[in-house]
């Protein structure tokens, strides 16, 4: 069955409101990180040729996904079914009786969020900040809205780039003018990251590891 011209343009329209409005990533780098060929994104996103395709669907579905926002493959062809929702906001609404260490985890959690406005929270992926964090650790903090980072130099933080890039690393001051320097724990290795690239970075405040009976 053929797809109506309006309907491959609504569908592109809501692929481009999840890149740009919730995971802040121009089209290029989007189709780089998650190898996608950047014609297919262009066709999907124009509404060209056949549009987005239901094979697509899933793909871009596991990707916002994956990248924290809940999107159905549903809700990209047709808009039917619930709207994208941070992952965030659908694991804090977890209920359980279990007191078990994830429960216990998303409660606190939930109330950190509950207390903050501007809060966040970020998982551990590696080990480059063992001892103090380690992998799979939960991480939150609240977003610095200041313009003036020394406030915050000296500090470990979650690091939130517009090209969708997350760090957990240790601020450590201004590389030059237009740079921020973050390392890892043992700042044996440092990296500099541009300012005007950067969507937010929140000090971290609260973080804890899943309980693991061994």
């Amino acid at each position: 069955m053929s797809v109506s011209e309006s309907l491959k343009k609504e569908r592109g329209q809501r692929i481009r409101e999840l890149r740009e409005n919730h995971l802040y990533m121009n089209r290029k780098a989007f189709a780089l990180k998650h190898n996608i060929p950047y014609p297919t994104l262009q066709n999907w996103e124009d509404g060209r040729f056949g549009g987005l395709s239901k094979r697509g669907a899933k793909i871009l579905a596991t990707i916002f996904t994956q990248a924290g926002w809940h999107t159905s493959p549903e809700w990209l062809l047709d808009g039917h079914g619930s709207e994208p929702k941070a992952m965030s906001t659908i694991h804090l609404m977890i209920t359980d009786d279990k007191t078990n260490g994830d429960d216990i985890i998303s409660q606190e959690l939930k109330t950190f969020y509950q207390y903050n406005a501007d809060a966040v929270h970020a998982i551990v992926k590696d080990y480059s900040m063992q001892p103090r964090f380690i992998e799979g650790e939960y991480v939150a903090g609240i977003k610095y809205n200041g313009n003036d980072y020394s406030n915050i130099f000296n500090e470990d933080c979650i690091i939130h780039m517009k090209t969708g890039e997350l760090f957990i690393r240790h601020l450590i001051g201004l590389a030059d003018s237009d740079r921020i320097q973050i390392s890892t724990l043992d700042k044996k290795e440092m990296q500099p990251l541009e300012i005007k690239e950067i969507l937010y970075i929140a000090p971290i405040l609260w973080s804890r590891r899943e309980w693991s009976e061994k």
